[in-house]
């Protein structure tokens, strides 16, 4: 093949792979996502990241 013809020839196999059918995505996030809690027992720096991660999930998922 000529080096003319290559980008076409690249352009036309990559056309051939488009969808043209919407894919539906489903966000499980929320169902693998839950709130954590924490203790006297954990270091502040945990609490920190709990809160962090609460605050994310509530974000997120709205609860």
């Amino acid at each position: 093949m000529s080096r003319p013809l290559a980008p076409l020839a690249a352009a036309l196999i990559l056309a051939a792979c488009q969808s043209t059918t919407p894919t539906a995505v489903t966000d499980t996030t929320c169902l693998a996502m839950e709130p954590i809690t924490y203790s006297r027992k954990d270091s502040p720096q945990t609490a920190v990241q709990i809160r962090q991660h609460n605050a994310a999930f509530r974000a997120i998922c709205g609860e």
